[in-house]
């Protein structure tokens, strides 16, 4: 048994925190020439969680869950934020910055071209 009593809530707690902090770094914008070693960071303490998920295996069956629920809702939280500095959306409410990181559009900006077809 590699888990004593507690220490499934320790693995829980420690994938919970990595997550939050892979889904803060995913949603921020890096500073310029820092984006490839912050996906290089990610990727590795992702390959950690997965690792670990799988030494602990039936011992904590929700470290997975557990690390894509916390970066997912994180990364959802720190992109509404980081989109609250666009002046066309700081007017803008949470849920609807939120559900823009969710659900992302392209805007589709008309051309001479297509606005003279005939």
């Amino acid at each position: 048994m590699v888990l004593e009593i507690g220490g499934e809530l320790v693995v829980y707690l420690v994938a919970c925190a990595v997550g939050v902090s892979i889904g803060i770094s995913s949603a921020m914008t890096p500073p310029r020439g820092l984006g490839v070693i912050v996906t290089v960071v990610s990727v590795i303490m992702t390959g950690g969680i997965v690792a670990t998920g799988f030494f602990l295996g039936a011992e904590a069956p929700w470290v997975g869950p557990v690390f894509i629920l916390a970066a997912i809702s994180m990364r959802v939280v720190a992109g509404a934020i980081e989109l609250a500095r666009y002046p066309a959306l700081s007017g803008e409410s949470f849920l609807l910055r939120s559900m823009l990181v969710l659900f992302p559009r392209r805007a589709r900006i008309p051309t001479d071209e297509s606005t003279t077809r005939r």
